[in-house]
């Protein structure tokens, strides 16, 4: 049986002492290719399951499928077996969590490199979209997305294709409701201001430019 497009529970064991970690993924045959490619590097997020492939070798573990199952029930079902089976090699005794995790500098910087530029399957995308209903920012979490962004600009290139994206797409009353309340009560500054006026021009004149040529065209047919 193929493990890749499987989705459920896995468990790697230590063949030698018994010792397993234990895991969830949309994708298991994928998932474990990617945890072989880690421990070998030894780039691996659990230092337990790291130092013990380098004492034991690679040939002394095994993946085995613990339990199929649907996408949205991979975390409660990936916490009863935590709960359960006390994997020795998991860090994060809660499902779905990095909580404990502090990778260090040098191991960022690889993780970071190895995955820059890949692009996400549309099963990586949806277990992503799947894993944040539901949830809510503190207010904590907020103020630091918002610090992280001060000061950020984007590139032309990179607002075009924003605007490329969005052009067209209308925007939904909920989002045309969640805005306006954000917006409640905001004093902008004078330099705001002008930005937000100076804006507004532009894109009219923009707007003249395009419905002069396209007159101009019209006449010249």
């Amino acid at each position: 049986m193929t493990l890749y497009g499987l989705c459920g529970i896995y468990q790697i064991i230590n063949k030698v002492n018994g010792h397993k970690f234990v895991g969830s993924s949309v994708d298991i045959g994928h998932r474990f290719a990617v945890h072989r490619v880690e421990l070998n590097r030894g780039e691996h997020h659990s230092p337990y399951l790291q130092r013990a492939w380098i004492k034991y070798g690679a040939d002394n573990f095994e993946l085995t499928v613990l339990l199929e199952c649907d996408t949205s029930e991979l975390i409660k079902h990936e916490q009863y077996f935590i709960d359960t089976l006390h994997p020795d090699y998991n860090m994060c005794k809660v499902a779905g969590s990095s909580l404990g995790v502090k990778h260090t500098p040098e191991v960022c910087e690889k993780m970071g490199n190895s995955r820059r530029g890949k692009p996400l399957s549309e099963a990586h995308k949806k277990a992503i979209s799947q894993g944040n209903i539901g949830r809510t920012k503190t207010p904590e979490q907020i103020e630091n997305h918002r610090n992280a962004l001060l000061g950020f600009k984007h590139t032309d290139e990179t607002k075009v294709k924003l605007s490329a994206v969005r052009k067209g797409k209308p925007v939904a009353p909920e989002h045309k409701a969640r805005y306006k309340t954000m917006n409640l009560g905001k004093v902008r500054t004078p330099e705001m201001r002008e930005r937000i006026s100076r804006g507004k021009r532009e894109a009219n004149a923009k707007k003249r430019i395009e419905s002069q040529l396209e007159v101009g065209q019209c006449q010249l047919c």
